[in-house]
C-alpha cells in the first residue's frame, strides 16, 4: 500500500522536474527578456525550495544526519527568500513599474537576507 510520505515524494519530485524543464525552455526561448529573466529566477528559487523540502523529507524518513538536516533547511530557506523577492520583481515588471534600480535593489536584499538566515543556521546550536 502507497503511504502518504511516498505520494509526498513522488509529488515534490515531479515538480522538481517540472519546474527545471520549464526553466530551460524559459532560457531556450528568450534569455534577454526581462520578464522571462526574472520567471527564471522565480523558478530557480522554487526548484531550490523544492529541492530542500525534498531532502528534508528524504532525510527524515531514512537517515538523520545533522549535515543534511543542515543543508536541506539551507536550500529550503534560500528557495523561500529568493522566489519571494523574485515573484514580486516579475510582478513589478508586468505591471510595467520596473526600473533597473529596483533589479539591483532585490538581489542585494536577496543577500542579505539569505546570509542573515545562513549566518542564523550554521550558528544555531542543535
Amino acid at each position: 500500500m502507497v503511504t502518504l510520505t511516498a505520494v509526498q515524494l513522488i509529488l515534490n519530485t515531479l515538480a522538481l522536474c517540472l519546474s527545471i524543464s520549464f526553466l530551460i525552455v524559459l532560457f531556450w526561448h528568450n534569455a534577454r527578456q526581462e520578464s522571462i529573466q526574472n520567471f527564471g529566477f522565480f523558478l530557480l528559487g522554487f526548484c531550490l525550495w523544492n529541492f530542500g523540502t525534498l531532502l528534508g523529507e528524504l532525510n527524515a524518513h531514512t537517515i538523520s544526519e545533522e549535515g543534511l538536516v543542515n543543508l536541506s533547511i539551507i536550500f529550503t530557506e534560500i528557495g523561500f527568500v529568493a522566489s519571494a523577492v523574485a515573484i514580486y520583481t516579475f510582478v513589478t515588471v508586468l505591471a510595467g513599474i520596473s526600473r533597473i534600480r529596483l533589479r539591483y535593489i532585490a538581489v542585494i536584499s536577496i543577500f542579505v537576507i539569505l546570509s542573515f538566515r545562513i549566518f542564523l543556521i550554521v550558528t544555531e546550536p542543535l
